[in-house]
């Protein structure tokens, strides 16, 4: 589609919703990489997002998320402005901005003690996701589909990647689809949380509380239509990847915080690992451990648990 014709989407849908607009500019499309929607902002205050073709699971989600989260204070999140199912087209959501810059565009000019205590804010914050009653998501995932499908969907691609990883043994591929397919999948299946399940720093908004403010919080997180029930690690792994960019100190911190009695389940590093083997990240992740000689002790599975999770920060690897 050209530019004009996203536009001309996102006109009709705001003419639906009598949201009136002086101006509309395209943030993303459907059409582009690792992106199932269309974004547009709306004069700078209000964004409408057009959910894409296979996105119908994305946009009940969102709208079940981010009417839960108008209800508490504890999650900054946008609030819903206009939502509609609309037959025949696309769905859509018109939605409140987030105030600030995302943490990826402003955490490395920080300085190093308001990255820390922004990591412990977001360590409080995903502790109170994961502690929103979610039987109105049950009920949304029973219709559209969550966690199980999600499963069904990573499981075979990483795989089918470790049956055509050469350098290792016929035991070690063995041993690791083993793991991914017994030992990951009960650990997917054994807690059920709230998770955001994209905790990274394009998705976590920063502000100053005010113009003279010296140091930023945390103001909103946004894209909630990845979000499912699912094991808490989903989100502390993002956390650790791809908002810390492993930073073992700023992850300590938020781990403090996200486990207040300092405790987090046992076997944490290894159920850290089946979280992030089922995402997009897995394979990618899987790749760097072949690429740096990965494959040489004893167990695969503990070998490569430590390697992604330090025992310091996250305990023995199995």
């Amino acid at each position: 589609m050209t530019n004009e014709e996203w536009l001309a989407l996102a006109a009709t849908a705001c003419n639906h919703a009598g949201a009136e607009y002086e101006k509309i500019e395209i943030v993303a499309t459907w059409e582009q990489q690792y992106c199932a929607n269309a974004v547009y902002c709306l004069d700078n205050e209000r964004y409408l997002k057009i959910f894409g073709p296979t996105s119908e699971r994305q946009f009940h989600f969102e709208r079940a998320a981010l009417q839960k989260l108008a209800e508490q204070n504890e999650i900054p999140a946008p609030r819903i402005i206009t939502a509609n199912e609309r037959t025949g087209s696309r769905p859509y959501l018109i939605m409140t901005g987030v105030p600030g810059s995302t943490a990826e565009n402003v955490w490395d000019d920080l300085p190093r003690s308001n990255q820390l205590a922004i990591a412990r804010e977001l360590g409080t914050i995903t502790a109170a996701i994961h502690r929103l009653p979610y039987d109105d998501f049950a009920a949304v995932e029973q219709a559209f589909g969550g966690r199980s499908e999600h499963i069904r969907a990573y499981q075979p691609r990483l795989t089918e990647l470790v049956k055509r990883t050469e350098s290792l043994s016929t035991q070690y591929r063995d041993d690791m689809i083993r793991f991914l397919q017994i030992e990951a999948q009960e650990h997917l299946e054994e807690l059920t949380h709230l998770t955001h399940s994209e905790l990274a720093h394009n998705h976590i908004y920063l502000a100053k509380e005010d113009r003279g403010a010296k140091s930023w919080t945390v103001s909103g997180f946004i894209d909630w239509a990845d979000a499912m029930l699912g094991p808490p690690e989903w989100d502390v792994t993002f956390l650790w990847f791809w908002t810390f960019s492993r930073d073992q100190e700023a992850m300590r911190e938020c781990l403090q915080t996200l486990y207040t009695d300092g405790r987090p389940p046992e076997r944490f590093a290894r159920r850290c690992l089946a979280a992030i083997l089922h995402t997009h990240s897995g394979p990618g992740l899987w790749m760097e451990f072949i690429d740096q000689g990965g494959g040489r002790s004893i167990s695969i599975e503990r070998e490569l648990t430590d390697y992604l999770f330090p025992q310091e920060l996250f305990g023995p690897p199995d």
